[in-house]
């Protein structure tokens, strides 16, 4: 049984197996090189990951390509059992670059390119609603990766490449809520009834990992912007029984999977917190991994592989918006960082 191995981003001790299925493109009669590929992590420590866990590989797919001219040279299927193997044929007379893409399910899901530029157009691109929680638990992580420099080969000489993957998804999870009202506030008449993310990016595309909007986005709650279309995996309610003391702090376990998120500011990915004040619907949306002037934040707002944990807290309840996807104005905000398997930020928020 291979086994796998985790470190900063994910390493796997298996390399290429059997080609189950090759395709080419433009080889040389001159000389044959060949590569053996294994999948690796950025970081030199290891430990064991059992089967289960959120970093399993199930499938993967191999595509080595011409570095100048991007042209597909070879496309290998591996057979997850095989502990390594070595791609033979390929032209020695270009250097190579390599890119890795795990999980993606059946053969016929992986992307049927001819040059790598292929990878960067929304016809090779996949939804979001590939990559759901259950279906990310069940069926692996998606995880792509690129050799970092050109590849050059010599005739009848292996040649071994690591090559580091990464799950192409980000986590964002709703950690904690404490209700810390001003003096003279009554909360007897407010509850907190669930959460969600919403502006996510709805479409990526897989090497390199880069996410986009086109003409909609995604959320949990409904909303007055017409591009968005609402998904449920995106929304969990909330409830908190018997009530809300007043600087309690209420745990959670719930996150979501979302693409990474680089857009403008307008296009912040946000953690919705919704609830009733006298009756009436009131969210609290908060931008995820961004504040202007903020101490701790990276300012990148939201990366592949990276899980954002928020410890909110309310203060000014009166003061939520009426349109889960409208921020109010910005409040003050500390952030730790935590690293575990997933690189964790962990964001603190006072509304």
């Amino acid at each position: 049984m291979t086994k796998y191995v985790l470190g900063a981003l994910l390493t796997v001790g298996i390399g290429l197996t059997g080609c189950t299925k090759e395709e080419t493109n433009g080889l040389h009669e001159e000389g044959e090189g060949m590569m053996r590929v294994s999948l690796a992590g950025s970081s030199g420590t290891r430990a064991v990951v059992e089967p289960g866990d959120d970093s399993r590989i199930y499938d993967f797919r191999v595509y080595v390509f011409a570095a100048n001219s991007g042209a597909l040279e070879k496309a290998v299927q591996g057979n997850i059992e095989d502990e390594v193997t070595e791609i033979s044929g390929l032209n020695t007379s270009t250097t190579k670059k390599v890119v890795v893409l795990t999980n993606l399910g059946a053969e016929e899901n992986y992307p049927a390119v001819s040059n790598y530029a292929d990878f960067t157009t929304t016809i090779q691109s996949i939804l979001l609603d590939r990559q759901t929680p259950e279906l990310a638990n069940s069926n692996g992580y998606i995880m792509s990766g690129i050799s970092e420099n050109p590849i050059t080969l010599t005739p009848d000489v292996v040649v071994k490449e690591m090559i580091a993957v990464k799950r192409v998804v980000a986590r964002i999870s709703l950690a904690s809520i404490t209700v810390s009202p001003e003096a003279g506030t009554d909360i007897s008449n407010f509850r907190i009834t669930g959460v969600s993310v919403q502006r996510v990016a709805p479409e990526l595309t897989l090497s390199p990992v880069r996410s986009y909007y086109g003409e909609y986005h995604y959320g949990g709650f409904g909303s007055t912007d017409e591009e968005l279309e609402v998904t449920s995996f995106l929304a969990d309610d909330l409830e908190i029984e018997g009530g809300i003391v007043a600087d309690k702090k209420y745990e959670f376990n719930n996150y979501f999977l979302v693409f990474p998120n680089g857009n403008e500011e307008g296009n912040a990915t946000l953690l919705t917190i919704r609830g009733e004040l006298d009756g009436e619907l009131i969210y609290y949306p908060i931008k995820v991994n961004y504040r202007e002037g903020a101490v701790n934040t990276d300012g990148y707002f939201v990366e592949s592989n990276k899980h954002y944990q928020l410890n909110v807290m309310l203060k000014n309840i009166q003061d939520g918006t009426t349109d889960p996807e409208v921020p109010g104005e910005d409040a003050d905000l500390e952030v730790e960082i935590v690293v575990e398997d997933w690189e964790v930020i962990t964001q603190n928020e006072i509304w």
